[in-house]
């Protein structure tokens, strides 16, 4: 008996059709088959998630994890795949951490008794590489797979989580044991020419910028921590950082509450990344959550298709306090960070992955802080790191082409002078008139009603005196080329402007739709071309057009 492991199976097919043949000879043997899950990581198998026929979907994921293949007498007979470096938030108590997780384990039928299993259970806790070991194994299976449960009690492994009634399939109904191990990590006994797929050790620098993370609670309110620096930071990440294989350097940016940041702070940022562009391989700003979907935006905008991971994440709750969520926040998005997959800029937190130009806060206590506006995640982080590749590939496809980094050139992001408004019944038009004579707004956005419909009557309809359309204000815009976008202050709303007769005539006055950009990103995106001093058909141009897929209108 042979065991030798491959890292990376997508380039070898014979290895991929053995993988493809017995997982489908082994499928039915799981509950519920293999053939009707989506991916290895699947946190609930119910009726809602189950599909028969997704087998190439779960072969799929199997072949971007890591596997194991033993041969007797030259024949492949037995496979075991696992994920390295995986956070299980099943996993409680000294098991807690970054694991590798056994995701899947098949042996053809006529080579069963022979060992095979405990041969595989063996090499994975004894014989990795160093750089793949882990002091943590973890897996699953169903609470009815007695003799998986009882060779997994018998090494060692220990009950960490039930999830109870979270299997079903053609009626019947199963729970979900999670087990895990703390092993010795020794060094491997078996030959590096084994190995295949050798990974150069990833360099990540580390921006810390302050925020709540870093704060200290004093009388129930959290204040700037000048102990909580880049190197208190480096030091928490240790352990993760080790496991995963990744160099780490820091850099203090500057120590504030998030909600005191300005455009000045982006710009710093922006040429801390790119001054240190060609000597690390990912980069992670450790930031407070109040503005921080501002800052991701900015970083998007000026760094365009970047192709390194640039991760944003914080917490909730301060990481001197008992129950932070700032811990696992800064372990997952250095998961992230060291996915080979990931580039751009993103926001990680908690169990989601983020486009920069997406992120929106939603709460300011739940630990669940950010979501992904009026879009669907690039990814999300429960049992595994599942990565939507489609949303993924239509973020990295609409930004603008990746620029080497010593030509980066970055336009400093001006003191805004935009006015953002929301419109109410009654909003007085001569003095947002005033305003505008002034010549200090360069730029407004406006929060109305419904699809982004202004109040404006049309001109030939006759304004009463208590009535206060905004149409004067709007040819005033127009006539003197300052440009305002035109959202809705409906939570998750799409500000088309083309569904009632109010929005279709601000369109005509030259407001921009807003479409279904965040209010983040229109703010941002504003400010930016601004800075450039774009003419005003420019500008209404490229607000409309995505430069980091903020935007996606169904017409122009």
């Amino acid at each position: 008996m042979q065991i030798y492991l491959i890292e990376d199976v997508k380039d070898d097919e014979e290895h991929k059709s053995f993988i493809k043949e017995i997982v489908e000879i082994c499928s039915q043997e799981f509950f519920p088959p293999l053939t009707a899950r989506f991916t290895t990581t699947d946190v609930k198998l119910n009726k809602n998630v189950v599909a028969n026929g997704r087998i190439d979907d779960y072969i799929d994921f199997l072949y971007k994890q890591i596997n194991l293949f033993v041969t007797i007498e030259s024949k492949l007979v037995g496979y075991m795949s696992f994920i390295h470096n995986f956070h299980n938030d099943a996993v409680f108590g000294d098991l807690r951490g970054i694991n590798n997780y056994i995701t899947t384990i098949c042996v053809l039928p006529e080579y069963r008794g022979r060992g095979i299993a405990k041969a595989l259970y063996d090499f994975i806790e004894t014989k990795l590489p160093q750089e793949l070991t882990s002091n943590i194994i973890s897996t699953r299976t169903w609470c009815k797979n007695k003799d998986h449960i009882q060779v997994l009690k018998k090494r060692g492994y220990l009950l960490t989580c039930t999830n109870n009634d979270d299997r079903e399939y053609n009626g019947e109904i199963s729970s979900t044991v999670y087990y895990a191990k703390k092993i010795k990590i020794s060094q491997p006994k078996c030959e590096r020419s084994l190995f295949m797929n050798e990974k150069k050790k990833k360099k990540m620098l580390i921006i810390t910028t302050g925020g709540t993370i870093a704060q200290d609670k004093v009388d129930g309110i959290t204040n700037i921590s000048e102990d909580h620096n880049d190197l208190f930071f480096k030091e928490k990440l240790r352990d993760a950082t080790e496991k995963l294989g990744i160099e780490v350097n820091t850099k203090d940016a500057f120590n504030i509450d998030s909600s005191n940041v300005c455009p000045y702070h982006w710009v710093e940022l922006i040429n801390l990344i790119i001054e240190n562009y060609n000597e690390f391989d990912a980069f992670l700003v450790i930031h407070g959550t109040n503005t921080m979907a501002y800052t991701a935006s900015a970083l998007s905008f000026a760094l365009g298709k970047i192709d390194k991971p640039v991760i944003l994440t914080g917490a909730q709750i301060p990481l001197s306090e008992v129950g932070t969520d700032g811990l696992s926040n800064l372990e997952r998005a250095t998961m992230v960070a060291a996915d080979d997959r990931i580039k751009g800029v993103m926001v990680v937190f908690g169990t989601q992955i983020i486009a920069g130009t997406r992120a929106k806060k939603t709460t300011v206590s739940g630990i669940e802080a950010f979501k992904s506006f009026n879009s669907y995640p690039i990814g999300t982080i429960g049992v595994g790191v599942d990565i939507n590749e489609d949303q993924l590939k239509k973020y990295l496809g609409e930004a603008e082409k990746i620029v080497p980094a010593e030509k980066f050139a970055v336009e400093k992001f001006p003191v805004s002078k935009i006015l953002s408004l929301t419109e109410f019944p009654g909003l007085c038009p001569d003095l947002l008139i005033s305003i505008a004579k002034t010549g200090t707004v360069k730029g407004f956005i406006i929060r109305s009603s419904g699809a982004g419909d202004a109040n404006i009557l049309p001109k030939e309809e006759k304004v009463e005196d208590e009535q206060t359309s905004l149409r004067n204000f709007f040819e005033y815009l127009q006539e003197n080329k300052i440009p305002i976008v035109v959202t809705t202050h409906a939570p998750d709303g799409v500000a088309s402007m083309d569904v009632n007769k109010p929005g279709q005539l601000a369109k005509e006055l030259g407001a921009i739709p807003a479409w279904d950009m965040s209010m983040e990103s229109i703010t941002v995106k504003l400010s930016w071309l601004l800075g450039q001093e774009l003419s005003y058909e420019r500008i209404y141009d490229k607000m409309l057009n995505p430069i980091h897929d903020e935007i996606r209108p169904k017409a122009k």
